[in-house]
């Protein structure tokens, strides 16, 4: 009987009410979902970032070690590798890819001990590859940290 006594106005708001509260209710259920996938893909992207920094890096310190037992190297090709290498470096320490303390301290590791091997080898194409074909000289491939390749 109650029903009887409200305006039209007020039957119309009490039928609307509800739906339009689960309208609401499911439409913020579907904004949170979309941001909470939003922020999984982002930590996603973060992680591929990091990977391909890595990978980018390891490329590069192939091709510079490939160019520094290519008999054909040239100074200008082996500062051209070694350019890569120092960008693959920087990239890698950039502070977007947020690399985490133990990462970013096995990063540095190894970008030292690139830096190390070039002090130890120089910069001349021609004087490395006279000591890579100078297998006979054990002491000066020790030296150079390059005793593997007398094996």
């Amino acid at each position: 009987m109650v029903a009887r006594k409200l305006s039209f106005r007020s039957k119309l708001l009490g039928i609307t009410a509800l739906p339009l509260a689960l309208i609401g209710y499911l439409s913020v259920n579907d904004i949170q979902d979309a941001l909470s996938t939003q922020r999984a893909a982002a930590r996603q992207q973060g992680e591929l970032d990091r990977q391909a920094a890595v990978s980018d890096l390891a490329d590069a310190i192939g091709n510079e070690r490939g160019a520094l037992f290519d008999p054909a190297a040239t100074d200008e090709g082996l500062a051209a590798e070694r350019a890569k290498v120092d960008e693959a470096i920087n990239r890698l320490r950039s502070p977007e890819l947020a690399l985490r303390a133990a990462s970013r301290d096995e990063a540095e590791q190894v970008c030292g001990e690139v830096v190390d091997l070039r002090a130890r080898i120089g910069d001349s194409a021609a004087t490395i590859q006279t000591t890579i074909a100078d297998r006979d000289d054990p002491a000066r491939l020790e030296a150079l940290g390059l005793t593997s390749i007398a094996d």
